[in-house]
Order: C-alpha cells, then structure tokens, then sequence
C-alpha cells in the first residue's frame, strides 16, 4: 500500500518534501510502530491471561481496556491520515 502510495505521488508530481505528504508518511510510522511495537504483543498476552485466568477475571478486563484505548489511538492516528490525504494541507 505504502509502495503504490509513493508510485502514485511521484506519477502525479506531488514532491516529498510536502507537508501533506510527511504527514500522511509519519501517521503510517506512527500506526506501524503502535501496532507492531504495543497492540501485537499485547493481544498475544492477554490471550495467555484469559488461557489461565478465564474471561472474567479483573486483570484480563483491564489487558482489554488498555488493547481498547491502543485501538482508539491507532483508529484516530488512521482517521487523520485519512482527512491529510483528502484535505492536503499546504498543497
């Protein structure tokens, strides 16, 4: 996706040195890193956790509630990114 996204750019002219485009770029390291870095592993604990403690102990809700509030992040991160390729700020 990253690939077309760069071929797409420089078949338009668009140059990579826009804001619109480090943004857009900098939003995709961000959900990158926030989920290979923090969700991935994150999610393969609490999968332990709820293998040995079950679904209902208090530690497992609160493993959800953190994968939660990451996803949220990664979903805002993704809806900005989103408006920065439509809206082009600076371009």
């Amino acid at each position: 996706m990253v690939v077309f996204g760069v071929w797409l750019g420089a078949s338009q002219g668009f140059r990579f040195g826009d804001a619109w485009l480090v943004l857009g770029l900098v939003g995709f390291a961000v959900c990158f890193v926030l989920v290979a870095g923090y969700l991935g592993p994150a999610t393969v604990r609490l999968r332990q956790l709820i293998a040995h403690r079950g679904a209902d102990d208090p530690a497992v809700a609160a493993g959800v509630r953190r994968v939660l509030a990451g996803s949220r992040i990664d979903l805002a991160v993704l809806v900005a990114i989103m408006l920065d390729m439509v809206v082009k700020p600076g371009a």
